[in-house]
């Protein structure tokens, strides 16, 4: 009889298998409605609000839903997977939105064993970004990348960030990294500080007094450690990541 934790981790897999067949079913119903023209009706004036009023979801989740709705004719091995259970929502979708048709096959073999920021991180190259508006074609747009920042009106410092998913881990590890070295610096000195008191150099951070430490610390950290180093080793690209060799299907006169 297997353990209390694999049966559980079993119970939790099938649940999550029933789960994505009835999200592929609906998948399929909304691609029926596309080409079909069902969504259409009084004040709705696209498919993912008609999707918000009919299945209660989320705009994001709707948006979802259309976007590989729209393609489902062109990934018949990716919804294959998802029909089956062995492929999700989020994992499908990511699939649709960044892979040509080409390649599908080979991607929805990575997707089968990858979490979703593994698949954009491997497929995020090919820029085959997919956003449904009415009935129109698909427009096909890479990834976006900018940085904004200025004073605001009251003299403070704003800025604001897009990256594709990839890159946005790099920063989000290293604001982790600085944030964690900011706070064991910190715990650090009030344990010293205890020390030197006399009272106990051991607790948690409340019981030493230990500063807190913040996201707006680490991204100041982050900068002087930077300027400190004269930026070295920003020229030099490093991230870990997933690889995959993607293959066309062979025709016969090709094999």
């Amino acid at each position: 009889m297997p353990d209390p934790p694999t049966t559980f981790e079993s119970a939790v897999a099938a649940a999550a298998g029933v789960r994505n067949a009835a999200d592929a079913a609906l998948v399929d119903l909304v691609a029926t409605a596309l080409a079909e023209g069902w969504w259409e009706g009084w004040r709705i004036h696209t498919p993912v609000q008609w999707l918000t009023l009919q299945a209660g979801v989320s705009r994001a989740t709707a948006r979802t839903v259309v976007r590989l709705a729209s393609r489902a004719a062109d990934l018949p091995t990716v919804m294959a997977a998802f029909r089956s259970g062995a492929l999700s929502l989020d994992q499908a979708s990511t699939v649709a939105r960044y892979t040509p048709a080409a390649y599908e096959a080979s991607v929805c073999e990575l997707a089968r064993h990858a979490t979703v920021s593994q698949i954009v991180r491997a497929t995020r190259q090919y820029g085959f970004d997919v956003d449904v508006v009415g009935r129109d074609e698909p427009v096909r747009r890479g990834p976006e990348r900018a940085v904004s920042f200025a004073l605001d009106e009251t003299d403070q410092w704003r800025a604001s960030i897009r990256l594709p998913a990839d890159e946005g881990a790099v920063v989000e590890a290293a604001l982790k990294a600085t944030r964690d070295r900011l706070h064991a610096a910190s715990r650090r000195a009030a344990r010293e500080r205890a020390a030197a008191e006399g009272r106990p150099p051991h607790g948690t951070d409340a019981d030493l007094g230990v500063a807190p430490v913040g996201w707006a610390d680490a991204v100041v950290g982050m900068a002087d450690c930077v300027l400190g180093h004269d930026a070295a080793g920003a020229e030099v690209s490093s991230r870990p990541g997933v690889l995959i060799h993607l293959q066309a299907p062979v025709g016969p006169a090709e094999a």
